[in-house]
């Protein structure tokens, strides 16, 4: 059972996930590289106007199982939920995505889960699988994608009421992911490959 996460970037999906699996009662670490953002959240506060959201940080701060840093800390699990924005042409900019891998490769232990929740071509879990590889040969890792759709102002329901569909590297992945989903999500969680949910 995963115990511990870390959560990369701390905005409208990210802060909201990180406080949820707190509550859920498991330790996370939310990673962001804005340090107001983390000054606010180990003080309990925050920065967003996402209903519901201050009470819950403030709760899940307090209890100490939810910590904020600049950089990522070694867990089980860590999920991915940095922007990626279109460019100019309409294509996802998923520098921030490489950013992320980058920065968590190092502290990646054999087995750990990685979970991309930004919204991403089909590919991408792919092409990290290859960049981990490089960044950490011979590292085996649980990889998958679960896209989030939430909409500004309902979010905390919808992250824990929406159905998922969650999209393993290999079916292995996919359903090491739905282990820690099944924490704290109350839709149907939806098992396929990464392709399909990056789709």
């Amino acid at each position: 059972m995963i115990r511990d996460v870390c959560v990369v970037g701390l905005g409208h999906v990210g802060l909201p996930t990180a406080a949820l699996l707190a509550r859920a009662g498991l330790q996370v670490t939310g990673c962001d590289t804005a340090p107001d953002v983390v000054a606010a959240i180990n003080a309990g506060r925050v920065t967003d106007t996402e209903p519901g959201l201050a009470a819950l940080v403030r709760d899940a701060a307090a209890s100490g199982r939810l910590r904020a840093q600049a950089t990522p800390a070694p867990a089980e699990a860590v999920l991915i939920a940095v922007p990626t924005p279109a460019d100019a042409g309409g294509r996802a900019d998923l520098s921030a995505v490489e950013v992320a891998c980058d920065a968590v490769a190092p502290h990646l232990r054999a087995g750990a889960l990685v979970v991309l929740e930004s919204t991403c071509p089909v590919g991408t879990t792919e092409r990290i699988a290859a960049r981990f590889a490089t960044l950490r040969p011979g590292l085996f890792l649980h990889l998958a994608a679960c896209p989030e759709r939430v909409l500004p102002g309902d979010a905390l329901r919808e992250i824990v009421a929406n159905d998922r569909v969650i999209g393993g590297h290999t079916p292995e992945c996919a359903e090491r992911a739905r282990s820690l989903y099944a924490r704290f999500v109350t839709g149907a969680l939806t098992l396929t490959d990464s392709r399909t949910a990056e789709f």
